[in-house]
């Protein structure tokens, strides 16, 4: 063979070569609220989907930007402004119609075009994630919020779960008393999304609106100011939810649970694996439904969940396709759900037997929650000024500025000045 011969087939082989080496220059920055670092379950279960994906994807990599998860929807409106957006996004459910409606994360029909009908209808899809026909987001977990508490606490004083609002009050404040934390509940403005998430599916199985018709507030009802009123009486007249708790944010509530010192907490499915590992409970941690004022009436299910999007300017929207495509699997929905205790997005794993052992059935009980008492609200797109302005009000009842019906009042005010055109 001529020396131009050979040359000519080191060239046609290098030409080749371009598109893997484009391939495996390929890097996905990703937002996240989990670091996959970390050395806890969820933080695990991460590193395990990352790396089980860049194995079935040598030419994409994955790099992790850690943000507090409070704040990524506002960075990505930022973000999308500047055109510096991430190839993936993690946001939550209150933050995806504001996201959606800015126009800022690209629509994912033409990717699950390709999949077959079954797989479509085997996702369980939020309805909050859509807009006029079209998915802006797939849920890689979903959550029932409710309560947990301790089990063995309730055991070793012969006590059975709280079958109502008032008996979780009475039952919390004998803890608090002994000098544990009867109930773990807090309404720092700061970081509220537990209370506007505990009050919304409360108030709603009471038969009362949050929001009217055209979405301005319907706060001040005789329900809502019975259960606000309930909230104060927790901190003043039953004493079973201390000062600096009740204005306490989620982070440290939840750091309360993992410690062990609180008896109740507001918490969701997607945090009991995580309880029971650091507070050393085990399946003495235990997951209820939130009770109501009527025995034998439980609140609705509030499910919730976390969404993958993929902004509207990523740079490789493809790729990013196939990391959610690989999030959302069957193989993953069910090692996640193990793992971490998240309930699934597939229907076809939330009814396989995974979640009959003890160790899941609190998973299978929520979703049977779920289905049975669904809590039907659409989160607006105001759904962070909500969250804020409902803290404020339960902030200002607690510390006794502000009178019960003055806060609601107050409150409608408030919210009306961003929904009102």
């Amino acid at each position: 063979m001529s020396r131009l011969k050979r040359l000519g087939g080191v060239l046609v082989a290098l030409m080749l070569l371009l598109p893997l080496t484009a391939q495996a220059q390929t890097t996905l920055d990703f937002w996240s609220f989990i670091d996959p670092a970390g050395d806890n379950v969820r933080s695990k279960t991460l590193a395990h989907i990352i790396d089980t994906f860049e194995k079935a994807n040598p030419g994409v990599k994955i790099k992790t930007t850690v943000i507090q998860w409070d704040q990524i929807s506002a960075q990505l409106l930022r973000a999308d402004k500047a055109g510096a957006v991430p190839d993936v996004v993690m946001l939550y459910s209150p933050n995806m119609q504001t996201n959606v409606q800015a126009g800022n994360l690209l629509p994912l029909d033409k990717y699950m075009a390709a999949w077959s009908e079954a797989d479509r209808k085997d996702i369980i899809m939020l309805s909050v994630a859509k807009k006029d026909g079209k998915v802006y987001g797939l849920p890689w977990e979903l959550r029932v919020l409710g309560m947990a508490y301790n089990a063995k606490a309730l055991r070793e004083r012969s006590m059975s779960v709280p079958a109502t609002l008032d008996e979780l009050a009475t039952q919390a404040a004998v803890f608090t008393k002994e000098g544990m934390i009867g109930l773990a509940f807090g309404f720092n403005p700061a970081d509220a999304t537990g209370s506007a998430e505990w009050f919304i599916p409360t108030l709603s199985g009471m038969g009362a609106k949050v929001l009217n018709d055209d979405g301005t507030a319907a706060f001040d009802s005789p329900q809502a100011r019975r259960l606000v009123q309930y909230i104060y009486d927790l901190v003043h007249k039953y004493k079973a939810v201390p000062m600096d708790v009740a204005l306490s944010g989620d982070e440290a509530i939840q750091q309360l649970a993992e410690s062990g010192r609180a008896v109740f907490v507001r918490t969701g499915t997607h945090r009991i694996a995580a309880m029971r590992e650091k507070s050393k409970l085990g399946n003495d941690l235990q997951f209820m439904p939130v009770p109501s004022f009527e025995k034998g009436k439980r609140s609705p299910a509030l499910l919730q969940g976390w969404h993958a999007g993929i902004p509207t300017k990523a740079k490789h929207p493809d790729p990013a396709w196939k990391f959610i495509e690989h999030w959302t699997s069957k193989d993953i929905q069910t090692y996640q759900s193990q793992s971490a205790g998240y309930l699934p997005v597939r229907e076809s794993v939330a009814k396989s037997d995974a979640f009959n052992s003890p160790e899941r059935m609190y998973v299978r009980d929520a979703i049977v929650w779920a289905h049975q008492d669904p809590l039907n609200f659409n989160w607006p797109a105001k759904s962070d000024y909500l969250i804020n302005v409902l803290a404020r009000m339960f902030e200002q009842v607690v510390t006794q500025k502000m009178q019960v019906a003055d806060a609601l009042k107050w409150a409608e005010v408030e919210y009306n000045k961003q929904v009102k055109p």
